[in-house]
């Protein structure tokens, strides 16, 4: 229990409580002491009989002896009257007693708490003498105010002065030689007043007493402050003053009216609750002087605080200031402001006492309130206004523009990467220098009518209250219509086979030579030619009539074919180079190419490479091959001597370079799940056949359907090696190096296990984290509400040990594995005890030998009572 009572006592005795908080260790309360004072014994008075004197004389000195306890005072009374107490502490005492009659004495005498025990008493006899006594005066009376009339009679002989003492101090003389004396004291204090009478000698008179009170001084009242309406006032203390309390005040109005009388004579007080400012004051009154009122003390009510509510709340584009929101029905003043952002869970204060505020640039949605504070009253918070921001207007970019034909529709033109709503479309035929169209359509994809000219597009957007912006535009760019044009000469004269035609002529064409056709009117296909030149020559190798014409293109315009021109070939003595093998490899042979139907001798054989030179072989037999130096088109023909010397018709072999894999760049870490990224092939010789993939170490490759030279591969779950297959015409396949994409497993908290109950200011203990995947980034703490969290540091170990704590703490460990998203574990939480408080035990008293202790009481304390101690 918090409290005791022991059973009688007979020694002085010390008691204890011992307390334990939950788990914390045993604590011993502050001590108290029960003294316990010997039984009062009041002692004997020796000289018991001190005889006669004279009034007006001194009686012989009396000595306490034998006592137990404290001298508390001397008491004495004439005959069977009332006893009148004297403030003499010491074991002697003397007296001049002021009447005849017989005198008793006595001293009261007290051991600690027990009763007062009294002395024995010591008598003496006073008789009549000729010195007289003074008597009269008024007693008591106010500092300040006069004795009154003291008159001396009953003497015999000549009043040679008068004396007087305060407080039973030494007497002083009073040059006064009448019967009669009066004067007003200096001091308060017990007055004596004395005549000196001369008959043979000089004899006191018997004295006069008077009781000085001292002025009543009000003194002042500490404690007045302000406080909430409807709390108390507080201790109010009264100090500084002389006087007995007679009552406490109160007022409203600062004592201009009638107060309010409070039936209090302590020098505290507290009131009861207040809901108006209030003044007190103390009434005192010493003794028989006037009455005095202390130094009035305020108590201020505060109103109740009233939050109220901001108002001004709008929807503001980023960048923008809140503009102004404004405080109204609150009661108090305005402390600070504060305000808060997604998700609202924390403030940050803002140093603005004002009922308005203004904020800076927002970015993002806010909530504004005010803290408001009514004097010592409660802190509110106002409602509070939100502020939406929009998102800055971004136009983004049209894409799609292409080039049409005359005629014909944009295409489908997409806004992408934009920011806010659309508004409309606007096109142009001068790149919006003056010519601007609106086009009402707030889709993000837009298709124009026929178009005649080259227009560029784009799009009007506004996000909220933000200003409105155009997107990037596009160009649809519109071309004319293909016209094909006429070549000349359109008629030639034959030529012999071997022969080179007459240069042909395209001329008033619109658009671009795409190619040449040629044929023999025997075939019923056309035959392309890869040249876009706007002439052409050729070689016929064969007999025959052959036609040409040219395709001719106008940007995105469907392809026209010009005239066509004829020439006849007729047979010729140099024959043609038949034979071979084209396409061949780098470093493969053309195989045999043979010479047939020339007539005369041959001279030589020659080579072209790649429409050059032509380079003379010195060989004169019908048939050649070899192995050509490098890759590109070889053309072979031999030269017939009939009459001069004429080439042959040519044979043509198309010759690959030798393929070369290259590389592949872009392997990087990812996270399981995510893909590749962009793998690129680069320093290849060929096409890509296709790609392909291990996981395994490159022990065996599957293949991937791709043949660009990037490639981005699905979501990957573990560790893979890509590679390209690329081949150079007909050479054979090369691999390209590889790149490896190192997969990391996803990061995964796991738990951190070890919280537990600890007394405050120790340790967390071990703290330990398990089932977690990746390295630990750092710990973190957080206490309740435990919205927020504390970086701990300890990056890489598993285990941590806090510092002392005073409060519940949750910890927990973030990971992270290789490049994935980091992870928290589950928390654990460390809950804390309050140290333990002994407190004190009050109720420590004087008690009498064989009485209780009385109650004593613990308070104070923090924990639990085990058990009570005495010693």
């Amino acid at each position: 229990l918090t409290s005791y009572t022991s059973a009688a006592l007979t020694q002085t005795t010390q008691f204890r409580a011992v307390v334990q908080s939950g788990t914390c260790s045993v604590a011993n309360s502050s001590a108290t002491t029960v003294t316990v004072d010997p039984t009062s014994v009041g002692g004997t008075i020796t000289p018991a009989d001190l005889g006669s004197i004279f009034l007006g004389q001194t009686i012989s000195t009396m000595t306490l002896s034998g006592y137990t306890g404290t001298i508390v005072k001397w008491r004495e009374r004439m005959g069977t009257g009332a006893w009148i107490d004297e403030t003499n502490a010491s074991t002697t005492y003397s007296d001049i007693p002021n009447a005849i009659g017989t005198w008793q004495y006595q001293v009261a005498v007290q051991s600690g708490s027990c009763p007062a025990a009294y002395s024995t008493s010591s008598f003496v006899v006073v008789q009549t003498s000729s010195e007289g006594a003074v008597t009269g005066g008024t007693s008591p009376i106010c500092l300040g105010t006069s004795t009154g009339t003291m008159t001396l009679a009953g003497y015999t002989g000549t009043v040679v002065k008068w004396q007087k003492n305060v407080d039973a101090g030494p007497w002083s003389d009073i040059a006064n030689t009448t019967t009669t004396y009066s004067e007003t004291p200096t001091g308060a204090g017990k007055w004596e007043y004395r005549a000196v009478v001369h008959n043979l000698t000089d004899m006191f008179s018997a004295p006069a007493s008077v009781v000085v009170d001292a002025t009543t001084v009000g003194g002042t009242i500490a404690g007045g402050a302000t406080i909430c309406n409807g709390s108390a006032s507080g201790v109010l203390t009264l100090s500084g003053y002389t006087g007995a309390i007679l009552r406490w005040e109160s007022s409203t109005d600062n004592f201009a009216t009638a107060p309010t009388t409070i039936a209090n004579t302590a020098t505290t007080y507290t009131s009861g609750a207040l809901t108006a400012t209030m003044q007190f004051r103390a009434v005192l009154q010493s003794g028989t002087c006037s009455v005095a009122t202390s130094a009035v003390t305020t108590v201020t009510v505060s109103p109740t605080t009233v939050g109220g509510a901001v108002t001004g709340a709008a929807s503001v584009c980023s960048g923008s200031t809140s503009g102004t929101l404004t405080l109204a029905g609150h009661t108090g003043s305005v402390i600070k402001w504060q305000s808060s952002v997604s998700p609202f869970s924390t403030w940050s204060d803002i140093t603005n006492t004002g009922t308005t505020y203004t904020s800076g640039a927002l970015t993002q949605a806010t909530q504004f309130r005010a803290v408001i504070q009514s004097g010592a009253c409660a802190v509110v918070n106002s409602a509070g206004a939100m502020v939406t921001v929009d998102p800055t207007t971004a136009g983004g970019a049209v894409t799609g523009g292409t080039a049409v034909c005359t005629g014909s529709p944009s295409g489908l033109l997409t806004l992408s990467a934009q920011t806010g709503a659309v508004v409309r479309w606007e096109s142009s035929t001068d790149n919006f220098v003056t010519v601007t169209t609106p086009i009402a359509n707030t889709a993000t994809t837009y298709t124009s009518a026929a178009l005649t000219a080259t227009t560029q597009f784009r799009a009007v957007l506004q996000s909220g209250s933000c200003s409105a912006a155009n997107s990037i535009a596009t160009t649809v760019t519109v071309d004319a219509a293909s016209i094909a044009g006429t070549i000349a000469p359109a008629t030639q004269t034959a030529i012999s086979l071997g022969m080179s035609i007459s240069q042909l002529t395209l001329s008033g064409n619109n658009g671009t030579v795409v190619k040449w056709h040629e044929k023999l009117t025997t075939d019923l296909a056309w035959s392309d030619e890869a040249v876009t030149a706007n002439t052409y020559a050729d070689i016929p190798n064969a007999v025959g009539t052959w036609q040409y014409e040219a395709i001719v293109q106008n940007g995105t315009c469907a392809a026209v074919a010009s005239n066509t021109a004829t020439v006849t070939v007729n047979p010729s003595s140099e024959g043609a180079v038949t034979g071979g093998t084209s396409p061949i490899c780098l470093g493969s042979s053309t195989g045999t190419m043979t010479l047939s139907g020339y007539t005369g001798t041959i001279v030589k054989w020659q080579y072209q490479l790649n429409g050059g030179t032509w380079t003379d072989i010195a060989g004169t037999t019908t048939t050649y091959s070899t192995v050509p130096a490098w890759a590109g088109i070889w053309q072979y023909r031999a030269v017939v001597h009939n009459v001069s010397d004429l080439p042959s018709a040519p044979t043509t072999i198309d010759v690959s370079p030798t393929t070369v894999g290259g590389t592949v760049t872009g392997g990087a870490t990812i996270c399981s799940g995510s893909t590749s990224g962009i793998l690129t092939l680069s320093g290849n010789v060929g096409a890509v056949v296709k790609w392909q993939k291990s996981t395994n170490g490159f022990s065996t490759f599957s293949d991937i359907a791709s043949t660009a030279t990037t490639y981005t591969s699905g979501a990957l779950t573990q560790t893979t090696e890509f590679r390209a297959v690329i081949q150079s015409g007909s050479c054979l396949t090369a691999n390209s190096l590889a790149t490896t994409v190192t997969v990391d497993p996803t990061s995964v908290g796991g738990t951190v296990s070890g919280g537990t109950t600890i007394c405050t200011g120790s340790t967390s203990g071990v703290l330990t984290l398990s089932g977690h995947t990746g390295s630990v980034v750092r710990w973190e703490s957080s206490v309740a509400p435990f919205s927020a969290w504390t970086d701990l540091g300890n990056a890489g170990s598993t285990t941590y040990t806090s510092g002392a704590l005073t409060q519940p703490t949750q910890f927990r460990a973030v990971l992270q594995s290789g490049s994935c998203s980091t992870a928290i574990s589950a928390a654990t939480t460390v809950s804390i005890d309050p140290t333990s408080v002994g407190g004190t035990v009050t109720g420590a008293a004087n008690v009498c030998s064989g009485s209780t202790s009385g109650l004593l009481t613990l308070t104070g304390k923090v924990g639990t009572v085990i058990k009570w101690q005495s010693s």
